[in-house]
């Protein structure tokens, strides 16, 4: 008897899981296909729904570089598959969750370019793998397809830049989260949502708490990961204008794959003259950081050895200061101080940094004077 999944019955239960793990995941909006008409909408929908997007200018520039880089990805490598090889297919839309046919990829192209994303990581970190016994980086990509002879090295290069993009694009909505997520960010935009805010002439007033807010949360969530979404975003660049060179036919694959070589080999170079130098700036700071905390102890050594006076350099401070006034009662306070505090150094063994001066001397003999 077929085993039974919520009281239907079905062929395969495991099937049937598969498949609602699907519908989850579609409904969530969030795919690792580049060829999902829903890809980019699920990618950068998480970060526009973010209360705090609107505040920010740069983030719609940024989101709107990275959306318009991985659109022309797409209809530019992968448009002319749609229109030669395409196939009509019964698929499943999220947002009116209804089954429907239309004209898609055919499933090997799903299938490749979904292998590139999961598979493949960045490119560029896999500058030491491709040996002569391999080809090159090119070759590599090629092999996690899983449907070599099928994908151009175009394609394969633009769904490479796909993925860089969608890295960066995944930091920016991250970041762009954990700004609306900051406890007093989330306050000011709760205090915002109030009625009596709702007037022009009132939310004036409170956009400048916001704003100053925000700006205090992009020091700890969104600056810390630009770096990050820049990097990953110049690396998008480079693969889509190889991608565009090589479909113009001005560049051979075997070449295209020594360049893509080249470019990882030279920025994991420039990755390490960056840590390398960043590496000094953390041993240069800490080294001034000792220095500073070595000459602060080194001072308080001085002043403890200059103000602190025990009850017995006290002592002695008087009966020496006692005996030069007998001696001579006319006698410079001035000279008096200086030859108290060389006897009292002479008596006591001080010297260096415990030595008594002579403003301790006159401080110490101050009241008494």
């Amino acid at each position: 008897m077929p085993p039974r999944v919520f009281g239907a019955m079905v062929r395969d239960a495991c099937d049937e899981a598969r498949s609602l793990i699907t519908l989850k995941m579609r409904n969530g909006r969030w795919t690792n296909d580049p060829l999902a008409d829903d890809f980019v909408s699920g990618l950068f929908d998480p970060a526009i729904d973010a209360r705090v997007f609107s505040y920010r200018h740069e983030w719609r520039t940024l989101l709107n570089s990275l959306r318009e880089l991985l659109e022309r990805a797409r209809a530019s490598h992968w448009g002319s598959l749609l229109a030669t090889q395409g196939v009509w297919r019964r698929v499943y839309d999220w947002q009116s969750r209804e089954a429907h046919e239309r004209w898609d990829y055919p499933a090997w192209a799903h299938r490749a370019a979904t292998n590139l994303m999961l598979r493949g990581g960045s490119i560029f970190q896999h500058a030491g793998t491709a040996g002569p016994d391999t080809g090159n980086l090119l070759f590599l990509a090629h092999s996690w397809t899983g449907a070599r002879g099928k994908v151009s090295d175009s394609q394969v290069l633009a769904t490479l830049a796909m993925r860089e993009a969608t890295v960066a694009a995944r930091a920016l909505v991250r970041a762009v989260q954990a700004v609306s997520d900051d406890p007093s960010v989330s306050h000011w935009l709760n205090v915002a949502q109030k009625p009596e805010w709702q007037r022009r002439e009132v939310r004036v007033l409170l956009d400048e708490d916001i704003n100053t807010a925000i700006d205090r949360a992009l020091l700890d969530c969104f600056y810390p990961e630009l770096d990050y979404m820049t990097r990953h975003r110049i690396h998008a660049e480079q693969l889509l204008l190889l991608a565009d060179v090589v479909a113009t036919g001005s560049l051979l694959g075997k070449d295209a794959g020594q360049v893509l070589t080249q470019l990882a080999k030279a920025d994991a170079m420039r990755q390490a003259a960056e840590d390398h130098a960043r590496a000094v700036q953390v041993e240069q700071a800490a080294e001034a950081a000792a220095r500073k905390e070595v000459g602060r102890k080194q001072s308080e050594l001085m002043r403890a050895g200059r103000l602190k006076v025990t009850p017995e350099v006290a002592s002695a401070i008087q009966e020496r200061s006692d005996e030069l006034m007998k001696e001579n009662p006319a006698i410079l306070a001035k000279t008096r101080y200086a030859d108290v505090a060389r006897h009292v150094n002479e008596k006591l063994g001080r010297s260096g940094n415990r030595a008594i001066s002579a403003r301790t001397v006159q401080r110490n003999l101050a009241p008494k004077d």
